[in-house]
């Protein structure tokens, strides 16, 4: 248990505690302010970006606290960046009535091998002596 408050101290005095809560606001201030059914599109596809951002980074410290936890993770970033891709997708797809059981059938498994298929990329590229 202290690992886990010690881990969040530690993240509330980095820079990504700052970074998450001007997210949320900026979202809060975004979502509150504007009518969907009368914005510009270009302000949807902005909205849409900033929420893929602010679930990345939610993801991402979920991760970090897991990690305090006991859990190792050797590749944070990359795991919080396919997680985000697959919900930010679903959300798309859902937003735009498109969403259905085979397209979520469909896209995990290719999620998954593009997930993997990341990871021995990467150590791939690490030099032989490393």
């Amino acid at each position: 248990m202290q690992r886990i408050v010690r881990t969040i101290t530690l993240m509330i005095k980095r820079r990504y505690f700052w970074q998450l809560l001007s997210l949320l606001v900026i979202d809060a201030l975004l979502f509150s302010l504007t009518n969907t059914q009368s914005v510009a599109s270009f302000m949807l596809i902005i909205g849409f970006v900033l929420l893929a951002a602010t679930l990345h980074h939610l993801i991402y410290g979920l991760l970090m606290i897991l990690e305090a936890c006991g859990l190792t993770i050797k590749r944070k970033q990359q795991l919080a960046s396919s997680i985000t891709g697959v919900m930010s997708l679903l959300l798309a797809l859902q937003s735009i009535g498109e969403l259905s059981p085979r397209d979520v059938l469909v896209l995990l498994p290719l999620v998954v091998l593009g997930y993997f298929y990341g990871l021995y990329n990467a150590g791939s590229k690490q030099s032989p002596g490393a």
